[in-house]
């Protein structure tokens, strides 16, 4: 069956588990058959350099964090690829900062390049200068970052760097959905 977060039942889904993220309904299929014209989706193996291959030039992403009461928040927010890391900038007021600070783990959804990926991880929190000064002229952020935080110098802004653990990337082929996977070496 397939309950949803407001209650109601549905006991014509079967096989089929569902959780609530903030930005997003997934599901994962476990041994369903193939009915009718839909395809299960085909799985496969990525590199890291892959995973970022899908997330160059997509531009913005939806960044899901915790609050200090566990609820569910969502922003937008323009991740920077530097080589093989990804970079956040936030004003140290937002409701992101607070999350990031107490409950490093984040979720992030990209659309673009043929692709919807999504990539969790944690985020550690940056305010030294030589880091702030590394992202902010580093020529991966395509907008001039003075118009959000004034000077690189400026004690409003941080920069968070994602430490991905997964992620996947599904891509719609002539042969059907694609599900591509990568976990960080343990």
């Amino acid at each position: 069956f397939f309950q949803a977060e407001d209650g109601i039942r549905d006991t014509s889904v079967t096989g089929v588990q569902t959780c609530a993220l903030p930005i997003c309904c997934c599901f994962l299929v476990s041994a369903l058959p193939t009915i009718g014209q839909v395809n299960l989706p085909s799985m496969s193996t990525l590199a890291w350099n892959d995973v970022l291959g899908y997330l160059k030039g997509t531009g913005l992403a939806h960044l899901s964090t915790v609050t200090d009461d566990h609820s569910p928040h969502v922003a937008i927010v323009f991740p920077a690829i530097d080589a093989d890391k990804i970079w956040l900038t936030m004003r140290t007021s937002s409701a992101k900062y607070r999350n990031l600070a107490s409950h490093p783990a984040v979720a992030l959804v990209w659309q673009g390049n043929g692709a919807e990926t999504y990539v969790w991880g944690r985020v550690s929190l940056h305010h030294d200068s030589t880091t702030k000064l590394h992202v902010w002229n580093g020529g991966f952020i395509p907008f001039d970052l003075g118009h959000f935080y004034g000077t690189a110098e400026s004690e409003s802004w941080a920069v968070g760097l994602l430490e991905p653990s997964r992620a996947t990337v599904m891509v719609q082929t002539e042969h059907g959905l694609n599900r591509k996977t990568w976990h960080a070496q343990a």
